[in-house]
């Protein structure tokens, strides 16, 4: 798997409209580290199960249509066939069209960087402003909040990374895990 890959696939006819259609019905896990702390903000992990879809770059496509509903706070259900061109022309086209590979060790640094300082903010702040907005500090799977720590879906040591935004406000990463497909986002608010 590789940016030229996934870019190339992505502008043959057909294809990403095929596998938007195709993403409604993909189950995908969501692991939300949650902060209102505007530098470290949140991080949110999109996974796709490879036994639910073992195709590589249709989950990834899964995967970015999920992301976009999800931040949208649209529902992916509710998402017409005309809804779809216009997501694939005016929001994961151009994305796509940007990708490029990066080592998975480095996106696992900066992965397991944020996220733990994420977890370190949230630790530290205090339990008023947590009782304030329960909802905007924790961390979630699926929209319950985790009582006990959850392993962040780091990249397997041999994949290689698409990094569709590397930035030093804000990353996107598609990569792999031994049972996984992953979608890493993360960016500041400021």
């Amino acid at each position: 798997m590789n940016a030229a890959d996934l870019i190339e696939l992505s502008n043959v006819e057909g294809f990403l409209n095929a596998a938007l259609v195709q993403s409604s019905q993909i189950g995908v896990d969501i692991l939300e580290f949650r902060t209102i702390d505007e530098s470290w903000c949140s991080a949110v992990l999109f996974s796709c199960k490879k036994n639910v879809c073992v195709e590589k770059y249709v989950s990834f496509l899964a995967l970015l249509n999920h992301e976009l509903h999800f931040y949208q706070e649209w529902n992916i259900s509710e998402t017409s066939p005309s809804d779809l061109e216009l997501i694939a022309k005016n929001w994961l086209m151009p994305e796509i069209n940007n990708a490029v590979d990066i080592p998975a060790s480095e996106a696992a640094s900066q992965i397991g960087g944020i996220t733990s300082s994420i977890r370190q903010c949230i630790e530290e702040v205090p339990n008023s402003v947590t009782l304030d907005h329960p909802d905007r500090w924790g961390v979630f799977l699926n929209g319950s909040r985790l009582l006990e720590s959850h392993k962040v879906w780091l990249p397997s040591s041999n994949c290689n990374v698409i990094a569709l935004s590397n930035e030093w406000n804000g990353m996107e990463f598609l990569y792999e895990t031994p049972a996984s497909f992953i979608l890493f986002s993360w960016g500041t608010g400021a």
